[in-house]
């Protein structure tokens, strides 16, 4: 499975305008999901696994002419070398050891991956949920289902994502909601 992800991470071309900066990203992410604290962790979570693309753009300044290299980055790389720390309201990239990026240099992250993870609009689906009922799979399902009496009312958000977790982990199924989506559907209902 490493091997084919990487396969697919080399096949980006690295001179391609669908490559966004990190204002462009936050952006987009903060729009689609309301809560810029929440869409700020949740970017920095996906891009640290390694969920979107990333690549580093560097002018090295100390060669005549500058030399200009771009490479994509993998999830070592933020969880060896470099770290997203929060610095006044975004997120900057940090050092993890005395070695330090040469010259100047902005890390950019693949836009049609950000659009899939983030879409725009709520896809179509075939099935249609009746009002007042939840779409299957979603968080407020999940809600629903583990806590049908309003138990979920005494816990977090993030107690509630790890009982989905454990839950959906024990059933042997590999995808279930987001923090985030657990996050927003809590604070829906607790209006």
């Amino acid at each position: 499975m490493k091997k084919a992800k990487a396969q697919r991470r080399a096949k980006l071309p690295l001179n391609d305008p669908r490559w966004w900066t990190y204002d462009k990203t936050a952006r987009y992410v903060r729009a689609r999901m309301g809560d810029k604290v929440i869409a700020d962790s949740d970017l920095v979570a996906a891009i640290e696994r390694g969920d979107v693309p990333s690549k580093l753009e560097q002018v090295q300044m100390q060669y005549d002419p500058p030399a200009r290299r771009s490479k994509l980055l993998t999830p070592d790389f933020y969880q060896r070398d470099y770290k997203w720390v929060p610095y006044f309201g975004q997120w900057v990239l940090t050092p993890r050891t005395d070695q330090r990026l040469l010259g100047r240099w902005a890390v950019y992250f693949w836009g049609p991956k950000i659009e899939k993870i983030w879409p725009s609009a709520a896809p179509t689906t075939t099935t249609q949920v009746r009002e007042g009922q939840s779409k299957p799979g979603s968080a407020d399902a999940w809600i629903d289902f583990l806590f049908p009496d309003d138990e979920w009312r005494l816990l977090t958000p993030k107690q509630i994502h790890d009982a989905i977790a454990k839950h959906a982990k024990d059933k042997g199924w590999k995808t279930f909601p987001s923090y985030s989506a657990v996050a927003a559907a809590v604070a829906k209902r607790s209006i």
